[in-house]
Order: C-alpha cells, then sequence, then structure tokens
C-alpha cells in the first residue's frame, strides 16, 4: 500500500518509525526515576505531555510542519540526554517534565503534514500506513530493548535520544518544505476530537492543527491517573477490558432508546387506525339499520 503513496508521504512514515524505534524508553520511565519517584515522575511527564500537544497546535500556526517536527525531534533527543545523566530527585523531576514537554510537540504537526500530502480521498490509507508501521517499529523496538536493559535504564534512554536526533535530521533532509498556513479566526471555530482520517477529511484547514492537537490529548489527562486505576482494579488489563466493553454499551444506548420509540409509535399508530376502521363500520352498521 505504502509502495504507491507520494514521497512526502514515505518519508514522513519513515521519520516516525525510526523515532518509535527508540520510543520504549517511556515503559522503563518509572525504572529510571527509581521507586520513590516514580508515582510523582508518571505525574509529571503525563501533565508536561498534554502541554506538549498543546503547544504543538499552537506553535503549528507559526512554523512549517517541518521545522516543527524537526525541532519537537531534536529536542525530545536533548531532553532524553538530560534524563540519562541525571541525578537525584530535582535532576530526575526537571529531565522528565523536559521530556514530557518535548515528546508529543511534532504529533499535530505529523498529522497535518500527512494531511497536506495525501491524495484525495486516500486520508485513510495514508494514517492506516502511520499506524501499522508504528506497531511495527514499537515490536521492534521492544526487541531492541531486551537487548539494552541488561546495560542499564540510562543506556534506553541515550538510544532513543539518538533516534529522536537521527529523525530530526532526516526529516529537515527529506521534508518538503512548506508554508505556514495561518489560523483564520472564527467565533464559531470549535475543537473536536477524530481520527486522523476524519480529521483530514473533515476539518478546515486552517483549523486542522488545533483539530489535530486535541486528538489524542485524553491520554495526556488520564495517564497520571493510571498507577492508581490500575492498582484499585487489580492491573492495567481489567481496566483497558472494561473501558473496552463500557464504550460501545453507552454509544448504543442511544440507538435502543430510539428504537423502542420508534415501535412504540408505530403501535400507537396502528392502534388509533384500528379504532378508527372500527368506528367508521359501527357507523355505517347505524346508517342501515335506520335506513
Amino acid at each position: 500500500m505504502s509502495g504507491g503513496l507520494p514521497r512526502p508521504v514515505r518519508a514522513l512514515i519513515g521519520v516516525r518509525v525510526i523515532n518509535q524505534l527508540g520510543a520504549y524508553v517511556m515503559a522503563f520511565l518509572a525504572v529510571l526515576a527509581g521507586p520513590d519517584l516514580a508515582s510523582a515522575a508518571l505525574a509529571v511527564f503525563g501533565v508536561a505531555a498534554l502541554a506538549s500537544r498543546w503547544l504543538g497546535g499552537v506553535l503549528l500556526d507559526r512554523l512549517a510542519p517541518r521545522t516543527l517536527i524537526a525541532l519537537g525531534l531534536a529536542g525530545a533527543g536533548a531532553a532524553l540526554l538530560v534524563l540519562a545523566a541525571a541525578h537525584g530527585p530535582p535532576q530526575t523531576l526537571g529531565a522528565v517534565a523536559l521530556v514530557g514537554l518535548a515528546f508529543e510537540i511534532y504529533e499535530p504537526a505529523t498529522q497535518e503534514a500527512l494531511a497536506r500530502a495525501a491524495p484525495a480521498g486516500r486520508q485513510s490509507d495514508v494514517y492506516g500506513v502511520l499506524g501499522t508501521s508504528l506497531v511495527a517499529a514499537g515490536a521492534v523496538g521492544g526487541l531492541l530493548a531486551a537487548v539494552l536493559l541488561p546495560l542499564g535504564a540510562r543506556w534506553l534512554a541515550v538510544v532513543d535520544a539518538a533516534t529522536c536526533l537521527a529523525a530530526a535530521a532526516l526529516a529537515l533532509a527529506f521534508l518538503p518544505h512548506e508554508p505556514v498556513r495561518r489560523r483564520v479566526r472564527d467565533a464559531d471555530s470549535a475543537l473536536q476530537g477524530r481520527w486522523q482520517a476524519l480529521i483530514a477529511e473533515i476539518a478546515p484547514e486552517a483549523e486542522r492543527p488545533r483539530w489535530f492537537a486535541f486528538f489524542g490529548s485524553s491520554w495526556g489527562v488520564a495517564q497520571p491517573a493510571v498507577p492508581g486505576l490500575a492498582a484499585l482494579a487489580g492491573g492495567a488489563m481489567p481496566v483497558a477490558a472494561g473501558a473496552f466493553l463500557l464504550v460501545p454499551l453507552l454509544l448504543r444506548r442511544p440507538r435502543h432508546r430510539a428504537s423502542d420509540t420508534a415501535a412504540s409509535d408505530a403501535a400507537a399508530s396502528d392502534a388509533a387506525a384500528a379504532r378508527g376502521r372500527a368506528a367508521i363500520r359501527e357507523r355505517e352498521r347505524s346508517q342501515g339499520e335506520l335506513a
């Protein structure tokens, strides 16, 4: 599928795949922080990552996607090197905050660049290839983490930083130069979370950066609460399974109500029609007797 995509799309997917090869370090953030700082580090990272995505949406009004992607990846690489060298609670939490602030800056720019480069009617294909490629790169990254972990968790951060910096260099080398598209302020403008392909198709072009910034930011809100929820539920899998099962039920409930209302309305209409026909027959019978 990717073979028929335009060169800018393939280049951007390649940049993100290289970056994703080292993204496994976030799974070991608690190990890097240590048992005493693990909860605080996760909370700081979650809040900073949420702010990072919104910051990426704001900066996209002033910077071209290529520039913002390269800056975000380079900033993430530098922050990871700071984290690898950090010692003590203040340095560690400060480095975690820096990593979080850089972690999502390039995400809205990635989605916007794909929306611009995707051929008309193929947005779903483009975002599908990106998602599949990132999942495959994450699996390979997990194997790489298994090899590096015996050397120490700090080396995971160092290698992740190297992949970020390499991806930033490739972004500058291969992504196309595009103009900054200024935001058109509109009082009726609204931010709505949508899947990437749907955003690319329905969002006003000038408003897409904020739509992409909003998409996925709920994870940044929920992330600090994940450890506590997982502990209360007995593990992360029950929490995820419960959410997975609950959402479809909530989404289906209005449909059932609508169908029930329609059925009751139809039954009432049939009953009224039957009463009308009975009244007409009774009237005809009475007229016949009088005649």
